[in-house]
């Protein structure tokens, strides 16, 4: 059953080939292994029906993260309450292009976090 803000394959896609096929996290290739599309913002901080929450499914909020990772950032498979982990974690959001990554980062900070 899909959760109201899940990401479609369209805004994984467009995440990943963002990242240059790499771990947001680690940087490590996602050719030929499991990955997952990861919310920056978690899904349940989202009220269904909000238009101020529809970009919580949009590519600003996703990342892909290799298996590794995923469980990582959410402290070891607590995947029910949500990981909130800051969009620093995450320096290959952009693959190695580091000014694009800042200007996601300080856009997600006014968005979310308010830094």
């Amino acid at each position: 059953m899909a959760r109201p803000f899940d990401f479609d394959e369209n805004i994984k896609q467009k995440a990943f080939f963002r990242q240059w096929n790499k771990c947001a996290h680690c940087g490590r290739s996602l050719i030929d292994v499991y990955d997952h599309a990861h919310h920056i913002v978690p899904n349940q901080l989202g009220k269904p029906g909000n238009p101020d929450d529809c970009w919580m499914c949009g590519s600003d909020n996703c990342v892909v993260l290799c298996d590794t990772c995923h469980n990582r950032i959410h402290e070891n498979g607590n995947f029910r309450s949500g990981a909130v982990a800051s969009p620093d974690d995450f320096p290959y959001s952009h693959g190695r292009q580091k000014v694009e990554h800042q200007v996601w980062v300080s856009r997600m900070r006014a968005r979310f976090w308010k830094k």
